[in-house]
């Protein structure tokens, strides 16, 4: 049996650049070699617009980038009610074509006559730091860390949702109005037992075993976070 490893990374690690570390406690890791190298290349998808996210749930299909989840702004406030400011969650698929320069987004808002999905739903496909795989044409989105409307409070969600992506992508790219099908015709959401967000950060990592996944640390948190929460 194979066995691959989903790391997201959060961090470059470069021989040259050698940042502070947060404490004088840690001394700085100098030296040494890593079985592995990454490359940055930026590129411009103008004219298309494209949002501002980050800690997002990604796949790709046809050549297509496909993102949902995440925020809208920058890092997060850690206290009051600027703590994970919901007014910040994204609660839109975004399709982009990286090839044409084109994009395409539509809302999975319970408001949207297109969506079909429940409140608690769109939820959690608003929360921020899913886990996330895709197997073929399906994208498998897990946890989250974010606002639930039904609770009026932040929690970490124990939800594993499988998206059918070729489906998702045809229904953001046709014309408001004129779908053929709903958001919820290609997103099926399954409770689970208590699930921790995943981070998507160092402590976030998947092993992939043939269809079965393990999610390994992270954190479980109900209430909006706070500075004592870590």
């Amino acid at each position: 049996m194979k066995t691959r490893i989903l790391v997201c990374f959060s961090a470059i690690l470069a021989p040259v650049a050698f940042a502070q570390h947060q404490t004088a406690l840690d001394p700085p890791l100098v030296g040494g070699t890593l079985p592995y190298s990454i490359t940055l290349r930026e590129i411009s998808l103008a004219p298309a617009p494209i949002p501002t996210l980050h800690s997002v749930a990604a796949g790709k299909w046809d050549g297509l980038w496909v993102l949902l989840a995440g925020r809208t702004a920058g890092l997060h406030g850690l206290t009051g009610q600027n703590a994970f400011d919901p007014q910040y969650e994204n609660r839109s698929v975004w399709v982009i074509d990286p090839v044409n320069r084109l994009s395409w987004s539509k809302s999975l808002m319970e408001t949207n006559p297109a969506s079909g999905l429940a409140a608690d739903v769109v939820d959690s496909l608003s929360s921020v730091n899913t886990q996330f795989h895709q197997t073929g044409d399906r994208l498998v989105v897990v946890g989250g860390y974010g606002y639930k409307r039904s609770v009026a409070d932040h929690k970490t969600y124990d939800t594993i949702t499988f998206i059918d992506l070729p489906g998702l992508v045809d229904w953001v790219k046709q014309a408001a109005g004129s779908e053929t099908s709903r958001a919820a015709d290609h997103i099926r959401p399954f409770q689970s037992a208590r699930l921790f967000e995943g981070e998507c950060l160092p402590e976030g990592l998947s092993h992939v075993f043939s269809r079965a996944w393990a999610v390994v640390s992270g954190f479980y948190l109900d209430g909006r976070i706070r500075r004592r929460s870590l």
